[in-house]
């Protein structure tokens, strides 16, 4: 079996981490490997001078009603895991940050526009057998989502329509909202031609918007958290007495 996993941050590589994703993405590759199964890493290409690109491709990534050329690297082969990295002026235009801290009146504007753009150029990198034939499809976190979101309503997707996909929660607090329209920063000014289910999409509380991870719950064929503790905390309602505040919106689709 070959697995390809999808991340915002990768502690395997330099500069590549902010929170606990970059840990796993690290470390669960290579405990895959010891199973017998095959593991692809992919994250953005943040502009690390460190890494050791090796050249794969270039891709010509629809978005935004433009074509625009993105780059698939090979940083790394060990141990049965090979890692990726895909670079774009969207990816390293911040000089190495991973995250950027919008106004307050456009959370995750900047975020969402770049993530989008990562997850429509894997997408076709998979499309056009970039990486070695592929069996399972890991998405880590709303930055990844926008795949499951392609594969379920892009017709230019044939073969990563035919990929088993799990999901991983890694912070339900963090959930990539932005608006459908009507805003440079939107799933429709990413992807003008794409026929969705807004229903399936839609943010709860605010359902004229885009919600990446509860999209990627809502499509993928299998979805987990990644602890014990933690799939049990999202179950829950809030308990403000206890100290406890549950996430509002996707605690019952969690269920």
């Amino acid at each position: 079996m070959r697995v390809l996993m999808v991340a915002a941050e990768n502690d395997r590589l330099p500069n590549c981490k902010v929170g606990g994703v970059a840990d796993v993405i690290r470390d669960i590759p290579y405990a895959l490997s010891n199973q017998g199964i095959e593991v692809n890493v992919v994250v953005p290409d943040y502009g690390q001078s460190q890494l050791n690109r090796h050249f794969v491709a270039d891709i010509a990534v629809p978005f935004r009603q433009h074509l625009e050329t993105a780059t698939l690297w090979q940083v790394e082969q060990q141990n049965g895991v090979t890692q990726y990295v895909i670079s774009h002026s969207l990816f390293s235009q911040h000089h190495g940050e991973i995250y950027c801290n919008d106004e307050g009146h456009r959370p995750f504007a900047t975020d969402a526009t770049k993530f989008a753009f990562f997850c429509a150029a894997v997408s076709e990198a998979i499309e056009h057998k970039m990486f070695a034939h592929l069996d399972v499809l890991h998405l880590h976190d709303w930055h990844a989502a926008c795949v499951a979101v392609l594969q379920k309503f892009s017709p230019r997707f044939v073969h990563l329509k035919q990929l088993k996909t799990v999901y991983t929660v890694h912070n339900l607090a963090l959930q990539g909202i932005r608006p459908f329209n009507h805003d440079e920063s939107s799933l429709e000014a990413w992807f003008p031609t794409l026929s969705y289910d807004g229903q399936m999409l839609c943010d709860h509380q605010h359902p004229h918007c885009f919600n990446p991870m509860r999209s990627a719950i809502a499509l993928a064929d299998k979805v987990h958290v990644v602890s014990p503790t933690y799939s049990e905390e999202v179950l829950h309602t809030s308990e403000p007495d206890r100290g406890f505040l549950a996430v509002k919106g996707l605690n019952m689709i969690c269920k």
